[in-house]
């Protein structure tokens, strides 16, 4: 406790206020700078996610699982928890990009079969509240492996949280 409480204190030259928010990372945000990596290692952040990896499906395979999941349920929003709800997100990715291969072959596809692209404003954290987070997330659960719950809705503060823990594993 004593290593966590001295990692949450000092902030990096871009880090934000606390309750400061805005509607995109900056690109300090979702840099680990050395002293954020000390940071997260003087907490015991393991830095290898303990989760395996399963083979890829085809872009084919997702959009008819997509189309499979519309007819089961009624509805496209498929929860990020699920693979299929990530893919969904990396598609409104692209299409917010204006990624000409996407625009042109894969989301005429997509609309084809009914789905809208609705973009979605996001609010962002500082890096050190969610420094502070992952602490108390560490205090409270032994550990910093910070599972995505099947439960919880995409686009939630638990959903988030999850995301920037995920982030962590994979830029160091």
């Amino acid at each position: 406790a004593d290593a966590a409480a001295a990692a949450a204190g000092g902030g990096g030259a871009g880090d934000k206020a606390p309750g400061t928010a805005e509607l995109a990372p900056t690109q300090d945000q979702k840099v680990l700078t050395a002293d954020r990596i000390e940071r997260l290692e003087s907490i015991g952040f393991e830095w290898k996610a303990r989760r395996t990896k399963s083979k890829p499906k085809s872009w084919d395979e997702r959009l008819e699982e997509l189309r499979q999941w519309h007819a089961a349920h009624g509805t496209f929003k498929v929860p990020r928890a699920e693979s299929l709800g990530e893919w969904l997100h990396n598609q409104r990715t692209l299409y917010a990009k204006r990624d000409t291969r996407f625009m042109t072959k894969k989301a005429p596809r997509m609309e084809a079969m009914g789905y809208k692209f609705e973009m979605r404003e996001t609010v962002s954290v500082s890096w050190d509240e969610r420094f502070q987070q992952l602490i108390e997330y560490g205090q409270t659960n032994g550990n910093y492996d910070v599972p995505l719950q099947s439960t919880v809705e995409e686009n939630t503060e638990e959903h988030r949280f999850y995301k920037w823990v995920n982030r962590l594993h994979n830029e160091y």
